[in-house]
């Protein structure tokens, strides 16, 4: 039986692995994106979950809205935690969209938000969502095969993995240069030597 929703994926990403938590909605979002592209779910959900190049890589304003959703239920929870690396920064970067001008992009705790599944509503939830079938062991394994693969990478080489392998993800990245390297921006136009009259280069 199919999944059936991508809230039902997202459940079962913050289930897989022993629950292990999935620090950042910027992580959160991009394991999201594997388990489409990685996961065979892609084909499937594709009317129900939708990733645009943004400035960070794919995002899904879908994921965010489930996520907020699954948190007010108490379904998802959540707790904050001081920033493991500097690359983390990024999480709080990322959805900040109404700053002033004057007003300081970095807050002074330094603060990421921290996803898991609650111990009572969610796992609850996920046993029943199994009896039923639309969870099925098939789903469990390949869930859990990618979740312990991709989400202990810290996260700038996360971001590696996603620009390199599905290059039409980065193309709004506001960070590809810093990620990959400088010279990888898709836009960016090739450098070229200005030559002056006895052909020396200049």
């Amino acid at each position: 039986m199919p999944i059936g929703s991508a809230a039902n994926l997202l459940l079962l990403l913050l289930y897989a692995d022993e629950g292990e938590d999935i620090r950042g909605i910027t992580k959160l979002e991009k394991l999201m994106y594997l388990l489409l592209k990685e996961g065979g779910y892609e084909k499937e959900l594709q009317d129900d979950i939708h990733f645009e190049p943004f400035d960070y890589g794919p995002f899904s304003k879908e994921v965010y809205d489930l996520v907020e959703v699954l948190k007010q239920r108490g379904i998802v929870k959540t707790r904050l935690e001081r920033y493991d690396t500097y690359r983390e920064i990024i999480d709080e970067l990322l959805y900040q969209t109404d700053l002033e001008e004057d007003q300081p992009i970095i807050s002074n705790d330094k603060k990421i938000e921290i996803y898991s599944l609650a111990a009572d509503k969610g796992f609850k939830l996920l046993e029943c969502l199994k009896e039923r079938g639309r969870i099925t062991e098939e789903d469990i394994k390949k869930v859990e095969r990618l979740k312990s693969k991709y989400n202990r990478m810290k996260l700038n080489n996360l971001l590696k993995y996603v620009y390199e392998t599905y290059p039409e993800s980065r193309k709004h990245s506001k960070i590809v240069d810093k990620i990959l390297g400088f010279g990888r921006r898709p836009d960016l136009k090739p450098f070229k030597r200005e030559v002056n009259e006895n052909g020396a280069g200049g």
